[in-house]
């Protein structure tokens, strides 16, 4: 399907106004194209790619962006602001970037473990079968394709945003002075599975495949860290590509006994 234009001259006074978050990696890529879900063309004055952002930021219906640099396309420069994610591909006519989940309605933590972590990257868009989005669900029950194990109450539903990227939750937990354990009740869609993979500080500390047979608890021991603050990233890939969707539970810190 070609994507709906709408071809208008922006200069950066009229985003001059709008604050954005800063955003972490991988959400900004340099030299990177993303394409294949474009629905909006923007055609700019100024060759900054933090007014495509600011515009993706802006638009409810944007998932992510593709700044496309000028001379390569025109004479000026071009925003398309994507409905979904797709993977990156290396192209030195652009800057991409990803619209961070916990901006998108229904992906905030109610839950006492959301206060130190949120969603950075998920698919966002209704479940396979389902009227329901991805996003936190009261309790866990089969929405379409997505079918998480009974036995818990609030539960995380989240997908990988294509089939070569991660989802992505992070936080920053500080380790308790005698060193602490965080614990990861998680599990994988019905028949399938997802790989788990968990980072402090950019290290890999646990990886490992979680299927959707039952509720599973990962533990992280993060005593090497004791008394620090550390960033937790919680990455889950797929595995397969389809059905591979991630349920989380809850995420807990528990200070270790002497």
């Amino acid at each position: 399907m070609k994507p709906i234009t709408r071809k208008i001259l922006i200069t950066s006074v009229l985003l001059s106004s709008v604050s954005a978050p800063v955003l972490s990696e991988p959400l900004i890529q340099n030299n990177v194209k993303r394409v294949g879900h474009e629905y909006m063309l923007y055609i700019l004055k100024s060759d900054r790619p933090s007014i495509c952002r600011k515009l993706c930021l802006l638009d409810p219906g944007c998932a992510a962006w593709r700044f496309v640099r000028s001379g390569f396309e025109g004479k000026n420069p071009r925003c398309y602001l994507e409905r979904a994610v797709p993977p990156p591909e290396p192209d030195r006519c652009c800057v991409s970037g990803v619209k961070p989940a916990y901006l998108i309605k229904g992906m905030k933590i109610p839950e006492p473990w959301g206060k130190n972590f949120r969603v950075l990257v998920s698919a966002s868009a209704r479940i396979p079968g389902s009227r329901e989005s991805f996003g936190w669900k009261e309790r866990p029950e089969a929405l379409g394709q997505a079918v998480p194990p009974s036995g818990a109450k609030g539960v995380l539903y989240l997908a990988p945003p294509n089939s070569s990227e991660p989802a992505i939750v992070e936080g920053r937990v500080r380790v308790p002075p005698r060193g602490g354990e965080l614990l990861i009740r998680t599990a994988g869609n019905v028949n399938s599975s997802y790989r788990l993979v968990v980072r402090v500080n950019g290290r890999r500390v646990f990886s490992g495949e979680i299927d959707g047979s039952r509720w599973r608890t990962v533990r992280v021991n993060l005593s090497r860290w004791k008394g620090r603050t550390v960033r937790v990233e919680l990455l889950g890939y797929p595995l397969g590509w389809f059905y591979n969707y991630i349920f989380i539970d809850n995420v807990e810190l528990r200070s270790l006994r002497l």
